[in-house]
This record gives C-alpha cells, sequence and structure tokens, in this order.
C-alpha cells in the first residue's frame, strides 16, 4: 500500500469519530447541559433517547423547545435548518388542510403509546447506509414487533414507523427532499389523527399536502419506474384533465388501487388514479370537511390487517365503495367533476392558507 493510499484510508477510518455532531436549539449550538429547565417533557424525551445514537454516529440533531420533530442528521447545516422549517410549516398547516378528527381513531394495542399528534417524534436524514441500517437495527432491538423488519428496511430508502412515531429519510431518494419531509411527515401526523387508511387516502393526504406548501408533487414512495420531470408540477391542473378527457375514473376504482402499482406514461403522463386520489382529497378538504372526516373515521373502524409486518391495513374493496357512497352520495363522482372545472377559476387551486374570509378561528 502506497502512502497515498495508506493516508485515504486513516482518514475513511476516522470519517466518523471527526464529524462534526452536537445540539442546536432554537437555533443555536449549546451543550446538551444547558437545555432549559422549562423544556417540554415530551420534547426533553426525545431528545434523550436519540442523544447516544447521534453522537456515537456523530450526527447533528436540531430542536425547538415546541418543533414537530426532533430533526437528526448528517446533512449540512443550511439545508437542515430550511428542512426543519418544513416539519413546522407542515405541523402549522396540517388543521387547515385536513379535517379534525370526530373522535379518536380506533388504533391497535401495539400503536397506542405517543398517540398526541402535538408530541414531537425525530426526523432523520441519512446519506450513510451503514448509519441508516444501524439504525434499523437499532429500532427492531428495542421492539419486539419489528424482529425480522429491519432487513427489509435496509433495502429501502427511508421508512416511517408509528410505534415508536419516526420518520427516516436516505439521500439518493428521487426527487427533491423538502417533498419527502413534507410527503412523509403527513403520513406520521395523520395516523394519530385518523387511525390507519387505506392506501390511497393516505398518499392523497400526503400528494395534497406536497403540492399545497411546495407547489408540486416529487415523492412517489410505491411507483414502479423513475420519475420524469413532467410529472412533478401541475397536478390541479391535470386533475381538471381528467374530466375534460370524456373517460374519467370512478372514485369507487380507487378502493383497488394497491402499492407498487404507480405508472406513468412514455410522456410521464400522471397516472390517473393518482391524480384522482390527490384531487378527491383536495375537493374534501376544500368543500366537504365534516364528511371527508366521517369517511376517514369510518374506514379507519372498518380496517383490517393483512399480511405480516408493515402489513397494509386495508378496508375491504366493497366495504369502500359502500361507505364513499353512503356518507358522500352516490353522484360524488358528478360532484368531483364539478369541483375539478372550477379549480382555478371559481375555486383556487389548492393551497395551503384558504382565503382569509373562509378562515374561521379554528383555522378551519
Amino acid at each position: 500500500m502506497n502512502l497515498g493510499v495508506a493516508l485515504l484510508a486513516v482518514a475513511l477510518a476516522s470519517g466518523e469519530k471527526s464529524r462534526d455532531s452536537g445540539l442546536w436549539f432554537e437555533g443555536r449550538r449549546i451543550p446538551y447541559s444547558s437545555l432549559p429547565a422549562d423544556l417540554p417533557s415530551a420534547t426533553r424525551t426525545v431528545l434523550e433517547r436519540e442523544r447516544a445514537f447521534a453522537e456515537k454516529n456523530g450526527l447533528r440533531v436540531y430542536a425547538k423547545a415546541r418543533g414537530p420533530v426532533v430533526l437528526v442528521s448528517e446533512w449540512g447545516d443550511s439545508q437542515n435548518l430550511a428542512l426543519l422549517g418544513d416539519a413546522e410549516r407542515l405541523a402549522a398547516e396540517f388543521p387547515r388542510l385536513f379535517p379534525d378528527p370526530k373522535e379518536p381513531p380506533p388504533l391497535a394495542d401495539e400503536e397506542l403509546d405517543t398517540t398526541d399528534p402535538s408530541a414531537p417524534f425525530p426526523l432523520y436524514l441519512l446519506s450513510s447506509p451503514a448509519i441508516y441500517q444501524s439504525l434499523a437495527q437499532r429500532l427492531a432491538s428495542e421492539h419486539e414487533y419489528l424482529q425480522g423488519w429491519a432487513a427489509k428496511a435496509a433495502r429501502l430508502q427511508g421508512f416511517n414507523l408509528y410505534r415508536p412515531r419516526i420518520s427516516v429519510v436516505l439521500s439518493g431518494t428521487y426527487g427533491d427532499p423538502h417533498h419527502w419531509v413534507v410527503h412523509n411527515l403527513t403520513h406520521v401526523l395523520s395516523h394519530p389523527r385518523y387511525g390507519r387508511q387505506p392506501f390511497w387516502v393516505e398518499e392523497g393526504m400526503a400528494w395534497y399536502a406536497e403540492d399545497a406548501l411546495l407547489r408540486g408533487v416529487f415523492a412517489f414512495c410505491y411507483r414502479d419506474n423513475f420519475l420524469w420531470d413532467a410529472e412533478k408540477s401541475g397536478w390541479s391542473t391535470d386533475f381538471a384533465g381528467l374530466f375534460r378527457s370524456g373517460k374519467p375514473r370512478s372514485v369507487l376504482d380507487l378502493a383497488s388501487l394497491r402499492p407498487g402499482t404507480y405508472t406513468s406514461g412514455e410522456a410521464g403522463v400522471k397516472d390517473p388514479r393518482a391524480l384522482l386520489a390527490y384531487g378527491l382529497v383536495a375537493y374534501l378538504g376544500n368543500e366537504r370537511r365534516e364528511e371527508f372526516a366521517a369517511l376517514l373515521l369510518a374506514f379507519a373502524k372498518d380496517g383490517a390487517e393483512q399480511g405480516g409486518f408493515e402489513a397494509s391495513y386495508e378496508v375491504p374493496v366493497e366495504t369502500q365503495r359502500k361507505l364513499l357512497v353512503e356518507i358522500l352520495g352516490a353522484d360524488l363522482d358528478k360532484n368531483l367533476a364539478g369541483f375539478a372545472g372550477r379549480i382555478g377559476r371559481d375555486v383556487p387551486r389548492p393551497k395551503a392558507l384558504p382565503p382569509k374570509g373562509e378562515r374561521s378561528a379554528n383555522g378551519q
């Protein structure tokens, strides 16, 4: 081994130890011993739980006293602070985008911890596969029900869990990291509010949140091919176009949508089912919030686990269709087409902040 190679090997071997880790609280770097005495207990608990792993792996920790997440990352400062801002914005806008739950959702026994929607949870932004895999293994060692899951997680570009509540993004995922943060956190924030939902509901909500906050959709966790540039923007326009084509799909067809089936044409044409899921969430969130909340509760009560760990908690197709008609009416497709025709004209394109005249004291 020549001297250059030897020096490179030493540098690589010492890289983990020399990584600039630490705690940034309210934008300032401080020692853990200087955290304020009146720090909310939920935030302190997350910091204490993640500190050892962060320090061992040279990860930076970013937190605010009342932030929705504690960000743990090996990415750069400016990007971390911007993404922490995305998380804060999503948490603040969530009640405007989606309805208040009609009642606490039914949750499985293993999902009953940390169900307070306001409690912070870790958001990991990683670039090292070794650290990513180590984190998955740590979680599996701490939670018996995750046995056998870590090996599967290691093949993914990130994951979300509901017990413990955590979201992890591994760089190298195609698309914009801002979109992945908003998309993933929509899943995690919605679970304690609404319980398990059909696949199309969760994806539709996450796509809608992306478009409302970031003016485009980049995150496709379950697609079967690469992302076309033509797919990233114009979702409300293309959703409206579904009903001008003369061959719109029925909302009832969404009930059979499953992971791994997102497709696009050679020109990057968006999957009509994805547009329909996004558009239905936009319609319900803007114009039929009470019925939207009733539908989410009904879906949560009728969900059933299918398969092993990371099973899809799906509502049977016929039950979904029955609930859609019972709660939203037999003219749902016609009403949705009317909404699509008004987008950009009488109805603002889906966005986080509704017109001032439409806001109430609780933000709805």
